[in-house]
């Protein structure tokens, strides 16, 4: 069988979501660069300007997406955290529950009906 098991946090998963930008802001900068060389894009500016241009559209690109980022998800909320109303340990929540691991895993129920 596979199994998956992923270790992550939600500090993991907010990093890894405002990295996302840098390949967004990849796909930008290649677009400027491509207009800049079929001269679509600002014709008349020398090279080093249009090179400053380039730069300037990564720039811009991953500060749009980290502003709508941080301020339209708001991920760092702590309202989204739900408190457990109460604690209960194992044989409390066996006490109030009919099934169980025992009688809910396939394998284990087979091997009971043919060993026991």
């Amino acid at each position: 069988f596979c199994k998956k098991c992923y270790y992550t946090s939600n500090n993991v998963d907010n990093c890894v979501n405002i990295l996302w930008g840098i390949p967004l802001s990849i796909v930008a900068a290649a677009w400027c660069q491509w207009g800049c060389r079929a001269e679509i894009l600002f014709p008349s500016l020398r090279y080093e300007t249009k090179f400053a241009m380039v730069c300037l559209t990564f720039g811009a690109s991953f500060g749009i997406w980290t502003a709508a980022y941080l301020f339209g998800v708001k991920p760092w909320r702590d309202d989204l955290m739900m408190p457990e109303e109460e604690e209960l340990n194992v044989l409390e929540v066996k006490e109030n529950l009919f099934y169980s691991w025992f009688n809910c895993n396939p394998v284990f129920v087979l091997k009971g009906a043919f060993l026991w």
